[in-house]
């Protein structure tokens, strides 16, 4: 940084200001394509301590999850195998264990349980209640290509069943009044059209989408107010996640969102912080402060 600023001294405070984030992003979109690498050359484990696994249900930067059976209590869960990159020392494990521990502690109605951690032939997993949903980010792209920008479906690249719960998913974000399970708020839906609202309630609608019910809008005020509360929840019990994007919102077919990874993403930032300069998280979705190093309640809301 220092080389550059001194060839460009009328510049310099800007690049001081901004190439130590440019940096730390280049960073991270390299460890990602690394981590992609490698994960696609994983041949998944038969077995984990006491959990047989069945089949892989999703993946990213984090590492991959499986659905297993737990054999002891003859139970469906889902298992997130972390990348060796992860907990690479004696200290990154201890943490991710405390890390999980608290994790463990919460509940409430809208955060998957965590129900233990583990460690099997150099494998370190932590072990969730399984949710038969699919991530909001998969449900997005759903609406998007059939119900806003008529892209048509990529039926091939995604598994069958998975598919299908997609296409259910929004096809309920759409039309269906979807349940509020965790709060007592009670948000009446209008199943009428955009188009037959009064007109000091209605947005114009740009002419390339199709009208989207009042429903639509409803649920998703109903998703993002649950997301809230269980965020609200975690805070007081001084918990952040760090990694709330849509990915990580999953959606059942009965309208509940649950939070996935609470804690996974504290505990490898924990880690990650004697590295200067590395951002932890998903750039898209990351609050602004955290590129200067700073965390709080209110970047888990951004």
């Amino acid at each position: 940084v220092e080389e550059y600023a001194n060839r460009f001294p009328d510049l310099a405070a800007e690049i001081r200001d901004l190439f130590p984030t440019i940096s730390a992003m280049e960073r991270l979109g390299t460890h990602r394509i690394l981590d992609q690498e490698i994960s696609q050359r994983i041949v998944p484990p038969k077995q984990l301590g006491d959990y047989r696994i069945i089949e892989e249900i999703a993946r990213g930067g984090m590492g991959i999850v499986y659905e297993a059976e737990q054999i002891s209590l003859g139970r469906r869960v889902a298992v997130k195998v972390l990348p060796s990159s992860a907990l690479n020392r004696t200290k990154d494990v201890m943490r991710f264990q405390r890390e999980a521990r608290m994790a463990a502690a919460l509940h409430h109605s809208n955060i998957v349980p965590v129900f233990g951690v583990g460690e099997d032939r150099g494998h370190h997993y932590i072990v969730m209640q399984l949710i038969r949903g699919v991530g909001l980010d998969e449900v997005l792209r759903e609406v998007s290509r059939n119900y806003v920008e008529e892209e048509g479906r990529d039926e091939h690249l995604v598994r069958a069943n998975r598919f299908n719960a997609i296409v259910r998913s929004a096809a309920n974000l759409i039309d269906s009044d979807i349940a509020l399970k965790s709060t007592a708020v009670d948000l009446q839906a209008d199943t009428k059209p955009l188009s037959e609202m009064p007109d000091g309630d209605r947005q114009p609608i740009p002419s390339r989408l199709k009208p989207l019910t009042y429903d639509y809008y409803r649920n998703v005020a109903r998703i993002g107010l649950q997301a809230a509360n269980a965020l609200q929840y975690a805070h007081r019990q001084d918990t952040l996640h760090r990694d709330i994007k849509p990915g990580n919102l999953i959606l059942d077919e009965d309208g509940r969102v649950w939070i996935a990874d609470f804690g996974l993403a504290k505990a490898v930032e924990e880690q990650e912080v004697t590295r200067s300069g590395d951002i932890v998280g998903t750039i898209a979705y990351v609050a602004p402060e955290r590129f200067q190093g700073k965390t709080g309640k209110s970047s888990d809301i951004y």
